[in-house]
Formats: structure tokens, C-alpha cells, sequence
């Protein structure tokens, strides 16, 4: 069996059960189409849809050559991004714009939002996606972003057979389908670094972000220690809870506010979740 029919065998064996799953998107946000990919970082590729035929479409016209969510981990970050075919396209890219871009509304994929988080074993996909009868779905998008990310954990619990069962039954190898552009092409969203580099700029020139803070690396018992404080718990319970002494919580607070800028505890909540809010810690 070829590469081709592998992606199309998986996920037609799979597109009632991905249909069945996002009901909920389907009511609440008026979603008629998801497309979930996945790239490990040892390059294979998991592509499911409730949208047999688009994917059948992009695989027949091989548009995964073009595709920017089919990339190496190493050039794409985490982030999301809201579009639709009656904008300038989202992507500066020749070849994604004549074939995915162009020919996603004649699927009912006109508008929607796109999603990609990365993580330690490289990164997934998730695009919510309504045909041009669904006006409200910007509006109801951004006003329940949070709503997207309970989802996205609740979908990521309910294909967990569906992903073991598809690595064990077929390896679909990017690099083997895509060849040196697999490496070579840009994501959809730039590298997290560079992502961030031009949140710190542009805070900066608006003289919201201290430029010291480009680099901040709170360690893991710093987070756990600042997560207790902002719940309320005084030294002495985060000391029983993480088993540690309470100087050392104390050091860690000490530490915490050196490094966030701050000379006072008050301030530790606003200025953590200003920074957290920015994926910058």
C-alpha cells in the first residue's frame, strides 16, 4: 500500500468517529469540518478529518507539498491563528495559496480558526472550520477561546485508541512524502522563539515589558512555588505540600521576584500572569 492510500485508508476507517466527536464544536460554534494532524518528531504523520473528501482532494492533488502543518517541528511554534478564504491568505506562500487556500471553500472549509500546540514529542494540529452561512463564528471564536482549549483537551482524551491503533497499523513518513521541503519550509506559525522575540519588541517600545526580561526562566519549583502563593496559601503550606522547608520557599519567593522585576509580593500576581498570558513563562 502507498503513502497516499495509507492517509486515506486511516482516515476514512476513522471520519464517523471524529464526526461523533465534535458534536459539541458543531452546536455550540456552528463547526461543520476538523482537521486534526500530527507530527512526531521522528517525522510521521497522523491525518484525520471528518472531510474524507477533502483530504481526499489534497492527497489526489498531492497538496501536502505545500502544506506549512506538515512541517519539521523544528520550524514551527505554538500558537493560533483565525482566517477565512475571503482574506489575504494567512500564509506568504505561492504554493499553499493556489491549492490549499484556494480550493478549501468548494469543501465548505471557508472560514475558522487553527490551532497548534508543540510539544515534547513534536506538535499537533487542530482547524475548526464552518462554511460563509456561519457569520458569528469569528465573533463567538474569540469571545470563547477558553471554550476551544477545554475542547481541544477533551478531543485529544477521546482519540487516544484511534492514535495507538493508527501508529501500530501504518507509519506514514513525511520525509519520505515530502522530501528536503519537509526541512526546509516554514510553518504556519514561526518558531515559538521568534514568536516571542516579537512580543518582548514590541512590548518594549510601548514601555510595557522591561527588556531584562527577554531571557526569564522560572524553574519548575519556582512555578509551583508562585502557583501556591497566587492560591493562597501562606510559606508554611507550601512548605508541607512540596515537602520542603519554608526558608527554602522563601528563597524561591526571593528568587521569583528578582527575576519578574518586582520588589513586593502584591505585585506577583499581575505581573506572572501578564507574563503567562504572553507565553513568555
Amino acid at each position: 500500500m502507498s503513502l497516499h492510500e495509507d492517509i486515506l485508508s486511516g482516515a476514512k476507517k476513522y471520519y464517523e468517529k471524529i464526526n461523533k466527536i465534535i458534536d459539541p464544536v458543531k452546536s455550540f460554534f456552528g463547526i461543520n469540518c476538523i482537521v486534526y494532524i500530527e507530527v512526531t518528531n521522528d517525522n510521521n504523520l497522523i491525518n484525520l478529518t471528518n472531510n474524507y473528501s477533502w483530504l481526499e482532494h489534497c492527497i489526489y492533488n498531492k497538496y501536502y507539498m505545500h502544506d506549512p502543518q506538515m512541517v519539521s517541528p523544528n520550524n514551527i511554534g505554538t500558537g493560533h491563528i483565525m482566517w477565512s478564504t475571503n482574506w489575504e491568505s494567512h500564509y506568504d506562500d505561492e504554493g499553499y495559496n493556489n491549492s490549499l487556500f484556494a480550493d478549501a471553500a468548494f469543501f465548505g472549509i471557508e472560514k475558522g480558526l487553527t490551532w497548534i500546540d508543540k510539544n515534547q514529542m513534536g506538535y499537533k494540529v487542530y482547524i475548526f472550520s464552518s462554511d460563509s452561512k456561519n457569520e458569528k463564528i469569528h465573533p463567538k471564536l474569540y469571545s470563547n477561546i477558553s471554550l476551544i482549549k477545554h475542547f481541544i483537551n477533551y478531543f485529544d482524551e477521546e482519540i487516544k485508541p484511534i492514535r495507538q491503533e493508527y501508529f501500530l497499523s501504518r507509519k506514514i513518513d513525511l520525509v519520505e512524502l515530502k522530501g528536503e521541503k519537509y526541512y526546509s519550509q516554514r510553518g504556519m506559525i514561526i518558531q515559538e522563539y521568534n514568536q516571542h522575540l516579537q512580543k518582548y519588541l514590541f512590548l518594549k517600545e510601548i514601555n510595557l515589558l522591561d527588556s531584562d526580561l527577554l531571557n526569564i526562566k522560572l524553574t519548575n519549583r519556582e512555578i509551583q512555588c508562585i502557583k501556591l502563593y497566587l492560591n493562597g496559601n501562606a510559606a508554611q503550606d507550601t512548605a508541607k505540600i512540596l515537602s520542603i522547608s519554608r526558608r527554602t520557599v522563601e528563597t524561591h519567593m526571593n528568587n521569583i521576584k528578582s527575576k519578574l522585576k518586582i520588589n513586593y509580593k502584591k505585585d506577583l500576581f499581575k505581573r506572572f500572569m501578564f507574563l503567562k498570558d504572553l507565553e513568555i513563562i
